[in-house]
């Protein structure tokens, strides 16, 4: 069965309101869009929101995060082995100091699931490039 144009569009959202949280470094904000058991993907796995928000806390309290926004972009949204899967780019940008510099790439799968009328993700994987 195809995906609703408004399912599409929600799962845009889910992903771009996420990394807006990650922008606005509120780690449990950032978490809050995952399954409770979810899992993220880069720099290791961390499973479960609390494991989630902990490492964004530690990332961000090693400067990684400093003046930082994330573009993203070329989303695909399909169904995929009875999974709903989005994939696309994620490029970080460095705003301070001038010129503005691109600091890593990645290329972004999420597994996401529909619960309660709401897209979480159940796994995102980041495959990064510096």
């Amino acid at each position: 069965m195809a995906l609703a144009v408004e399912d599409k569009l929600s799962i845009h959202e889910t992903l771009t309101q996420l990394y807006l949280e990650l922008d606005g470094h509120r780690p449990d904000g950032f978490a809050s869009f995952f399954t409770p058991d979810g899992i993220f993907h880069a720099y290791g796995e961390f499973k479960g929101r609390e494991a989630i928000s902990g490492f964004i806390t530690e990332h961000i309290r090693k400067g990684n995060e400093d003046h930082a926004r994330h573009l993203l972009t070329n989303f695909d949204v399909r169904e995929a082995d009875g999974k709903t899967v989005i994939r696309g780019y994620v490029t970080k940008l460095k705003l301070e100091p001038a010129p503005i510099t691109i600091i890593a790439y990645a290329g972004l799968q999420a597994h996401v699931i529909k619960s309660d009328g709401r897209w979480l993700i159940s796994r995102l994987e980041l495959s990064i490039t510096h």
